[in-house]
């Protein structure tokens, strides 16, 4: 019984642990930029209005879903 609740706080630990994790992505040569933390939580979207072209909405969503799967697989 006591390994089992060793085994529970270490758990507890580590998930406090990887939830403090913060992975950051870009995508589109830096126009997306996102942050994900270690619990798949998105934590921040950045857009850099020097590279998007705002007249290509498109691209400007593909570039976040890029970066967000990214991020995430990564977190």
């Amino acid at each position: 019984m006591f390994n089992q609740a060793k085994m529970v706080m270490k758990l507890k630990k580590a998930q406090k642990e990887l939830a403090k994790e913060v992975v950051e992505v870009a995508a589109g040569d830096g126009a997306v930029t996102v942050q994900v933390t270690g619990e798949l939580k998105l934590k921040k979207v950045k857009l850099n209005p020097e590279l998007i072209d705002f007249d290509d909405i498109e691209e400007l969503e593909r570039w976040i879903e890029v970066a967000v799967r990214d991020a995430m697989s990564r977190a």
